[in-house]
């Protein structure tokens, strides 16, 4: 039951964290990340609900000032998070067919990228030519890229035939120097 859905976080040696488990009410069926979203050099939990709501756990075990967010629809894949020019910038995709940026300092939307359906894989990030680029996938079965404004980069979306069910990987598959 929601009641009593807990975030598990567990020591080395297989004994809780203190203060977990963490009972959250809502639903969560995917992984959550962590990162120092207040600066004190402690890493805090962000994750998403199927109660639509984008969660930021600050290390003290309190919310953070401004979340949760509601997405509007189950929130299924694992958020991750860049810096960007000092910025903490909070990427997850949704069951509502979009995929978010959400700025930590104010919890405000950077953008939102329509797909054609579900968005249930994690971002991936690749240092480009011209910065950092954002590739996910879509259940419409397009790989979508964009620049840390939300702006398409040139090819994309790329369609593979089929739903993208999980998160992107770089690699130079036939070594010549080009991921």
């Amino acid at each position: 039951p929601t009641s009593s859905s807990p975030l598990f976080a567990v020591n080395h040696d297989g004994s809780d964290v203190d203060g977990f488990p963490y009972v959250v009410g809502e639903k969560i069926k995917s992984g959550a990340s962590l990162a120092d979203m207040d600066g004190n050099g402690k890493d805090d939990i962000i994750f998403g609900t199927d109660g639509d709501n984008l969660y930021v756990l600050l290390d003290n075990l309190t919310v953070a000032p401004g979340f949760p967010i509601d997405l509007g629809n189950n929130i299924q894949s694992e958020p991750s998070v860049l810096n960007i020019d000092g910025e903490l910038v909070i990427f997850t995709g949704c069951k509502n067919d979009n995929f978010y940026a959400i700025n930590y300092s104010d919890g405000s939307i950077r953008f939102v990228i329509p797909t054609g359906d579900d968005v249930f894989t994690s971002p991936s990030y690749y240092d480009g030519q011209n910065g950092i680029e954002i590739y996910f996938g879509s259940d419409d079965g397009n790989i979508y890229a964009v620049d840390n404004q939300g702006s398409s980069l040139n090819g994309f979306p790329i369609n593979v035939g089929g739903a993208v069910v999980g998160s992107i990987v770089f690699s130079d598959l036939n070594g010549d120097g080009i991921v």
